[in-house]
C-alpha cells in the first residue's frame, strides 16, 4: 500500500462509517500522520480494521494520537517525540499532496468525486490544490 493513499483510505472508511453507525467521526492530523507512518504490508483490511476498532472506542467520534494501538509502531518510530512531531508535521503536507493526486487519478479529475472519496468540502479540496499547484484537469481522462 503506497503511503500517499492512505489519508483518502482512511477518510473513505471513516465515511462509510459514519454511515454505517449513523454519528460522525473525525480523526486528528497528528494521528492520520501517524497512520501514514505505520507499516502497512500492503494490507487494506488491516488498516481498516485498525479505523473501524478506533471508531467504535472513540471518544465522541475523535480519533487522536493516544488512540492509536502501540503495536502499530515499529522500531521506526523514535522514543524522542518532539522529533517525531516535527518530522510528521513536515511531511504532512506532502502526504496531503499525494492523497489528492491519487484521489485525482482514482476519480478522473472529478472535483465532487474527490472531495467525497478525500472526506472534504470542495471549497476546502479547490483550495488544497491550489495551495500544492495541482491542476484537476490534467487528470481528465480523455475519450
Amino acid at each position: 500500500m503506497r503511503r500517499g493513499s492512505i489519508p483518502a483510505l482512511v477518510n473513505n472508511k471513516l465515511r462509510s462509517l459514519e454511515k454505517r453507525f449513523s454519528t460522525r467521526l473525525k480523526i486528528d492530523d497528528d494521528a492520520l500522520a501517524r497512520l501514514v507512518s505505520c507499516a502497512w504490508p500492503g494490507n487494506d483490511f488491516e488498516l481498516y480494521s485498525v479505523i473501524e476498532n478506533l471508531a467504535l472506542s472513540s471518544d465522541n467520534g475523535r480519533i487522536r494520537v493516544s488512540d492509536l494501538p502501540e503495536h502499530l509502531f515499529t522500531e521506526q518510530a523514535t522514543d524522542d517525540v518532539s522529533a517525531t512531531r516535527l518530522s510528521t508535521s513536515l511531511s504532512f503536507a506532502e502526504v496531503e499532496k499525494e492523497a489528492i493526486i491519487n484521489a485525482a487519478q482514482v476519480t478522473g479529475g472529478r472535483m465532487q468525486e474527490m472531495s467525497a472519496l478525500l472526506g472534504i468540502g470542495r471549497t476546502t479540496l479547490w483550495r488544497k490544490m491550489k495551495q500544492h499547484g495541482i491542476d484537476a484537469g490534467q487528470f481528465k481522462r480523455r475519450v
